[in-house]
């Protein structure tokens, strides 16, 4: 720890570092006019240091620290937060309000007021102002990802650093994050390595990216390896520097392309609804049971739930259609697997363009036994179909669920889950 008290004036602090900014963008920054009056100079290990030694110390006097920005609010992953980090160590920043401060921005962290403490396992410096404690002094001081594996990450190596993990894949078919409410914001996403090493990714629902599939393939991330009471927990600060395009651990997948998502969890999605014949029903979002339904009629029915237009151009090799479903007259009594493949069908168009669907040409995707329901209970069941080459490099293709009975007999279809992805 340097000790000092020295009356600064911004020039000289500006020419007593510029060694240490010597990499950094040439973007000029005035600071503040005022005179800086320091009596000691941090380093964050220093930080660290102490507030584990003090159980959390809040500075009567003039203190500062210099760290650099490796992780901002932009893409929406964190809120009134900041992560920094410089050649000892790594921090995370707590403010008052939302900030305007970007990664790789170097920065004086005025301490005076502030409190530093250890809190569920992470070292942060707490009640910032922004505008109060922060002086940006260049910017462009970009800190690479160290090269770790998930194995050092859960040793608690690189608490809150920034990191970047190779050979890692996703599990599951999900999304990033689920927007839900604001006392559960967070989802959790399992990540493992081919040694069956295992982290957890965290999301907010407000994050740019929440919405979008998680990779199928296997590859590289760059993260804040952030820790809470003890879990290790992988933030991602962009989409695009998470890079999973590869062959699985199992050999599987490598290059999969994810064309579409959806779980009709809150709504019907980009999904359109087609009612061919009958007056009284139509498919609807069902929100208890987070699924599209066409409920069963004593009249004939033709109705039809379409995917939005997708695009295959990149598709050359394999692409699938995943989802689940469940069939029903009543409880108890089966409907017949004939009935259902011959009532509830799947179906691929390359010219359907909008409205009326039975003016284009229509493909169907037959489903084996093994992708029907039970028939006589609500119980969804996976459905997973091969998709026909004849698709492979168009750019408007849509998928359609068929519903038709007639006033003999009819069930009712609940469809969730939906996945198109391609190779």
């Amino acid at each position: 720890m340097k000790h000092i008290k020295i009356y600064f004036t911004t020039l000289t602090v500006a020419l007593l570092l510029l060694p240490f900014f010597s990499s950094c963008d040439k973007d000029k920054i005035d600071p503040p006019a005022r005179p800086i009056v320091i009596d000691t100079v941090y380093n964050l290990l220093e930080l660290k240091n102490l507030a584990a030694s003090n159980g959390g110390y809040t500075f009567q006097q003039y203190a500062v620290a210099y760290a650099v920005i490796t992780m901002d609010e932009s893409q929406g992953n964190i809120y009134k937060q900041l992560y920094v980090q410089d050649s000892t160590d790594a921090i995370l920043l707590v403010f008052n309000g939302p900030t305007n401060l970007k990664v790789g921005d170097s920065v004086r962290v005025d301490l005076k007021g502030t409190t530093v403490e250890i809190s569920h396992d992470a070292c942060q410096v707490s009640t910032l102002s922004a505008s109060e404690n922060i002086t940006v002094l260049k910017r462009g001081c970009f800190i690479e990802p160290q090269p770790v594996t998930l194995a050092q990450i859960k040793s608690r190596q690189f608490d809150l650093k920034l990191v970047k993990v190779e050979g890692v894949e996703f599990r599951e078919e999900n999304v990033w994050g689920d927007y839900l409410t604001f006392s559960t914001l967070k989802s959790l996403r399992d990540i493992f390595d081919c040694q069956d090493e295992t982290v957890v990714t965290l999301t907010s629902g407000h994050a740019t990216f929440a919405s979008k599939p998680l990779p199928q393939g296997n590859g590289s991330m760059i993260a804040i390896a952030s820790v809470y009471n003890g879990t290790m927990q992988l933030l991602v600060r962009d989409f695009y520097e998470v890079d999973m395009k590869g062959e699985r651990c199992d050999g599987s997948g490598g290059d999969y392309i994810t064309l579409l998502t959806e779980t009709f969890e809150t709504s019907q999605g980009n999904f359109t609804v087609f009612n061919k014949t009958g007056e009284n029903q139509t498919w609807a979002h069902n929100a208890a049971q987070k699924a599209m339904q066409m409920t069963k009629s004593s009249e004939a029915n033709e109705d039809w739930l379409i995917s939005p237009a997708l695009d295959f151009s990149e598709i050359k090799e394999e692409a699938t259609l995943s989802f689940q479903h469940a069939i029903v007259n009543v409880p108890g009594t089966a409907v017949s697997p004939d009935y259902m493949r011959t009532n509830q069908t799947v179906w691929i168009s390359i010219n359907y363009d909008s409205g009326d669907p039975t003016i284009a040409e229509w493909t169907p995707i037959y489903l084996s036994n093994n992708d029907l329901p039970s028939g006589s209970d609500w119980v969804m069941s996976p459905a997973a179909l091969v998709l026909p080459s004849s698709v492979f490099g168009k750019n408007k293709v849509h998928v359609a669920y068929k519903y038709t009975c007639d006033t003999n007999e009819s069930a009712t279809w609940r469809v969730n889950d939906v996945l198109i992805k391609g190779k």
